[in-house]
């Protein structure tokens, strides 16, 4: 189970906790694999009153609905409805969904990157802090999560490339500026 997964069920969770019967709300974004993985954790999660799926073009499990049967249960307000769209079928759904509140993926990858940060040891916190300055959020969760648990200052400069830096086995915070130097050097024409 990826951590980042569990991070963002943790803040679907207490988004929805106290939302109302017949509420349908709809995730975008995901890759099929993770929409899975999230699904299945929502399910033992959310209060009996959601319904979680997984929308997909040919459904295969029990998790999964075709987009016509995700409408004809947005219709029923019986229950709350969390429609997990995985990015492949996000315009499709989007329209047809069109009622549900929307969340894109994108809005959740900050907060989890944060959350995943505070829990760096605080010696190694700062230099990743800079490593992962004027990268892109997604990034910076792809770097962040490709560390191990027990992370040592060399783990976190084998990674850098995920950020666009050359590695370095010896990361310090007064480095980055001549990383990112030689980067834009090598890298312009």
């Amino acid at each position: 189970m990826r951590q980042w997964i569990k991070l963002l069920a943790d803040r679907i969770v207490k988004a929805y906790s106290n939302t109302s019967v017949g509420h349908a709300a709809r995730l975008n974004g995901l890759g099929s694999e993770e929409a899975q993985e999230l699904c299945g954790l929502l399910r033992d999660r959310l209060d009996a009153r959601w319904d979680t799926m997984v929308v997909a073009t040919e459904p295969k499990t029990d998790r999964e609905v075709g987009l016509d049967v995700a409408i004809e249960r947005r219709n029923d307000k019986g229950k709350s409805r969390l429609f997990i769209v995985p990015a492949n079928l996000a315009a499709e759904a989007a329209a047809s969904l069109a009622d549900t509140e929307a969340h894109d993926m994108t809005e959740d990858l900050r907060p989890i990157a944060n959350v995943l940060l505070r829990g760096l040891p605080r010696d190694l916190r700062h230099v990743v802090e800079e490593a992962i300055k004027r990268t892109s959020d997604s990034a910076r969760l792809d770097y962040l999560c490709a560390l191990p648990e027990s992370v040592t200052a060399a783990d976190c400069g084998r990674e850098l490339w995920r950020l666009g830096l050359i590695l370095d086995l010896s990361p310090r915070v007064g480095r980055f500026p001549d990383n990112r130097n030689c980067v834009a050097k090598l890298t312009d024409p």
